[in-house]
């Protein structure tokens, strides 16, 4: 039977980590969906977290919220509520971290910015002539090379129009897809399906076979009885990986992305929160949210001012010749890995070889990002050894790095 094996980038060498899983009926979570929107969701996990400070004394204690994917609303919505509770006996939130995150409009993060992905990553997803022609037709006519090249200029041309290209907006703000705009994106991921059978959406670098999953299995890990009671958790509730019915609505999630208000509200508040993302992940494209920071106002100003180019530095952690190090038992890579940049208290960085769950696939990377993100460390770009006292005085590459090794996509203006 495969036994967890001790991880020496697990997050909490660095600092006390809670997991929770939530809403109501996700994980082991006991009881019915009652929240329709974010706001109820967050409302509730500020009532959950205030009594787990009480249970356990931490009142006053720095909090740091981090998330991944969806949590691209859950995280930005739960922290800027602890923000605006104005209770830091409770709630006092020194940052936010957010990995491969839908933030912004679900049609810019996706449709909008897959042809550009699948040239970006040819030697990946190759293509042939004919359905590159028809990705490109589609592309052409839905509008989405020509908003594409428009927006993601370095400072920002100005906002984007309110809804985006390829959709037939509604009186009540929502919109729908125009005919064959909808649908581009599942095009590209069906077709690959062809190419490589075993094409995995959160990291295209995968192929067949397929490796061992211990989240995805038919008896996920987290479902078996030894698990459960080895981690006190409820052998009645059945775990698994994805649920349905979160939210007690007929449409799902009712809250508009979180890009207007609750994200630039944390970071105005906190000066200090991350979008982390990985470069080979097309379930949530680096583009998309390229352009959604371009049309993102915090700080009093909108989107970045200058294109993303400073090198992302992942500390040296073996010192040669040495076969005995640190890190021995999970390897994982160092030294310039991608791409950093930061302005007005938002920090983005887009790290090579990574996937959607960015702490899987590039563990030391995001070892490093957690530093930032806890104030360990200045900037991204810093050679500083990583701050564990057995890796303090390991010898670091000398500046200067050159460029970041995540190409930043940019056109015209500002490149």
């Amino acid at each position: 039977m495969i036994k967890p094996q001790k991880n020496p980038w697990s997050w909490h060498e660095l600092s006390n980590i809670v997991w929770i899983e939530q809403p109501v009926t996700v994980g082991y979570s006991k009881g019915n969906a009652t929240a329709k929107n974010e706001d109820d969701v967050a409302s509730q996990f500020l009532g959950f977290w205030k009594n787990f400070i009480e249970t356990f004394g931490m009142q006053g204690w720095k909090v740091y919220v981090v998330a991944e994917s969806y949590g691209g609303y859950y995280g930005p919505y739960i922290s800027s509520h602890m923000i605006n509770a104005n209770d830091t006996q409770h709630y006092n939130l020194g940052g936010l971290m957010i990995y491969d995150g839908i933030m912004f409009d679900g049609q810019v993060q996706s449709n909008v910015i897959v042809e550009a992905f699948v040239e970006q990553n040819y030697n990946l997803m190759p293509f042939d002539d004919r359905h590159m022609a028809h990705i490109h037709n589609v592309s052409q006519k839905c509008g989405f090379k020509d908003y594409h090249k428009k927006y993601l200029v370095y400072p920002p041309v100005g906002p984007a129009p309110r809804y985006p290209p390829g959709v037939k907006p509604f009186p009540n703000g929502t919109y729908e897809n125009i005919d064959g705009c909808g649908d581009l994106f599942d095009y590209v991921y069906t077709e690959m399906k062809t190419t490589n059978p075993c094409f995995n959406i959160y990291n295209i670098a995968d192929h067949c076979p397929n490796g061992y999953d211990p989240l995805g299995e038919k008896k996920p890990y987290f479902d078996r009885d030894d698990v459960k009671k080895a981690i006190n958790a409820p052998l009645d509730v059945k775990w698994s990986q994805c649920v349905d019915g979160v939210f007690n609505t007929t449409d799902g999630d009712e809250s508009a992305p979180p890009d207007k208000y609750e994200l630039p509200n944390v970071i105005d508040h906190t000066h200090n929160v991350i979008l982390a993302q990985g470069n080979l992940d097309l379930i949530l494209p680096l583009n998309g949210v390229l352009l959604g920071i371009q049309n993102m106002t915090w700080g009093g100003k909108l989107g970045f001012q200058t294109r993303p180019q400073d090198p992302f530095y992942v500390p040296l952690y073996r010192q040669r010749p040495s076969s005995d190090y640190y890190g021995k038992a999970l390897p994982a890579g160092a030294g310039v890995l991608g791409t950093a940049h930061h302005e007005r208290g938002l920090t983005l960085v887009a790290s090579q070889l990574a996937g959607h769950e960015g702490p899987e696939y590039v563990p030391a990377a995001a070892f490093r990002h957690l530093e930032k993100l806890l104030g360990r460390v200045h900037s991204l770009s810093d050679t500083d050894p990583f701050t564990l006292p057995q890796l303090r005085n390991i010898t670091q590459l000398e500046k200067p790095l050159g460029k970041g090794t995540v190409p930043i996509p940019c056109f015209g203006k500002g490149c």
